[in-house]
């Protein structure tokens, strides 16, 4: 498995814009996922769609950025390649945040890395 320290180098090397509320934002869906998002999977569905309509297709862009801890980010912007539809990628968003469980014990200490 990735440690977090892997996945915070590899970010702030591939995105060196980050500040620093983006990668807690990393450590916190690192530990938690994206469940914190999600009201019911109707609402999920009608935000992914509202951010998904501002965002630019890139066909050369990777799916997906493993964050660790058996979780990845997927890139909006590579959808239309992949094939992958909204109510598809929320499904996934959905199935996962059920799943996901964490602690604020290993957060913490995930952030004094």
């Amino acid at each position: 498995m990735i440690e977090i320290r892997d996945v915070l180098r590899r970010h702030a090397t591939q995105y060196p814009a980050m500040q620093c509320e983006d990668l807690v934002k990393l450590v916190y869906q690192n530990e938690f996922g994206g469940g914190h998002m999600i009201a019911d999977p109707q609402s999920s569905l009608r935000y992914l769609e509202e951010e998904y309509a501002g965002v630019h297709q890139d066909a050369g862009c990777a799916l997906a950025d493993d964050i660790g801890n058996g979780r990845v980010r997927l890139h909006l912007r590579a959808l239309q390649a992949a094939g992958l539809t909204l109510p598809t990628v929320n499904r996934f968003f959905v199935h996962s945040a059920n799943r996901a469980h964490g602690s604020m014990q290993a957060f913490a200490r995930k952030l004094d890395t």
